[in-house]
Protein backbone atom coordinates (compact mmCIF):
# COMPACT_ATOMS: atom_id res chain seq x y z
CA UNK A 1 0.00 0.00 0.00
CA UNK A 2 1.44 3.43 -1.13
CA UNK A 3 0.35 6.66 0.13
CA UNK A 4 0.60 9.92 -1.64
CA UNK A 5 2.75 12.57 0.60
CA UNK A 6 0.44 14.75 2.65
CA UNK A 7 -2.30 12.09 2.41
CA UNK A 8 -4.39 13.22 5.46
CA UNK A 9 -6.24 9.85 7.51
CA UNK A 10 -7.82 8.94 10.25
CA UNK A 11 -7.35 5.96 12.47
CA UNK A 12 -10.88 5.32 14.59
CA UNK A 13 -9.24 3.99 17.96
CA UNK A 14 -12.39 2.53 19.23
CA UNK A 15 -12.53 0.24 15.81
CA UNK A 16 -9.07 -1.54 17.66
CA UNK A 17 -11.30 -2.20 20.89
CA UNK A 18 -14.28 -3.38 19.34
CA UNK A 19 -12.49 -5.58 16.81
CA UNK A 20 -13.90 -9.17 16.43
CA UNK A 21 -10.88 -10.63 14.71
CA UNK A 22 -8.94 -9.81 17.94
CA UNK A 23 -11.90 -9.94 20.38
CA UNK A 24 -14.56 -12.87 19.62
CA UNK A 25 -17.15 -10.75 22.68
CA UNK A 26 -16.31 -7.32 22.24
CA UNK A 27 -19.05 -5.89 24.06
CA UNK A 28 -18.47 -7.99 26.81
CA UNK A 29 -16.22 -6.05 30.09
CA UNK A 30 -13.12 -8.51 30.17
CA UNK A 31 -9.85 -7.20 31.54
CA UNK A 32 -8.58 -10.93 30.57
CA UNK A 33 -8.54 -10.06 27.30
CA UNK A 34 -5.42 -8.04 27.55
CA UNK A 35 -3.16 -10.92 29.56
CA UNK A 36 -2.19 -12.28 25.76
CA UNK A 37 0.70 -9.20 24.80
CA UNK A 38 0.25 -9.42 21.71
CA UNK A 39 -3.30 -7.77 22.34
CA UNK A 40 -1.52 -5.07 24.38
CA UNK A 41 -0.65 -3.43 21.45
CA UNK A 42 -4.26 -2.82 20.49
CA UNK A 43 -5.45 -0.95 23.97
CA UNK A 44 -4.98 2.62 23.32
CA UNK A 45 -7.04 4.66 25.08
CA UNK A 46 -4.84 7.91 24.77
CA UNK A 47 -3.41 7.16 21.51
CA UNK A 48 0.40 6.24 20.42
CA UNK A 49 3.30 8.26 19.23
CA UNK A 50 4.71 11.81 18.85
CA UNK A 51 0.90 12.83 18.15
CA UNK A 52 -0.79 10.89 21.73
CA UNK A 53 -3.41 12.42 23.95
CA UNK A 54 -1.94 15.71 25.40
CA UNK A 55 -4.15 14.99 28.84
CA UNK A 56 -2.90 11.29 29.12
CA UNK A 57 -0.38 12.25 32.14
CA UNK A 58 -3.00 14.26 33.43
CA UNK A 59 -5.77 11.74 33.40
CA UNK A 60 -2.85 9.07 34.98
CA UNK A 61 -2.05 11.49 37.71
CA UNK A 62 -5.56 12.18 38.07
CA UNK A 63 -6.71 8.44 38.45
CA UNK A 64 -3.90 7.81 41.05
CA UNK A 65 -4.86 10.95 43.10
CA UNK A 66 -8.64 9.50 42.90
CA UNK A 67 -7.66 6.51 44.12
CA UNK A 68 -5.56 7.47 46.90
CA UNK A 69 -8.52 9.47 48.23
CA UNK A 70 -10.50 6.00 48.05
CA UNK A 71 -7.85 4.11 49.78
CA UNK A 72 -7.25 6.65 52.74
CA UNK A 73 -11.09 6.35 53.09
CA UNK A 74 -11.11 2.21 53.75
CA UNK A 75 -10.12 -0.04 56.85
CA UNK A 76 -7.79 -2.56 56.12
CA UNK A 77 -7.91 -5.71 58.11
CA UNK A 78 -5.74 -9.11 58.35
CA UNK A 79 -7.76 -12.38 58.35
CA UNK A 80 -5.95 -12.90 62.03
CA UNK A 81 -8.27 -9.91 62.73
CA UNK A 82 -10.54 -10.94 61.48
CA UNK A 83 -11.05 -14.26 63.30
Amino acid sequence: LRVARGTHFILNIRDFHVDKEYFPSPSDVSPDRYKDPSQNRLFTPFGRGPKSCVGQHFAMLEMKAILCEVLQRLEFRTKQDLA
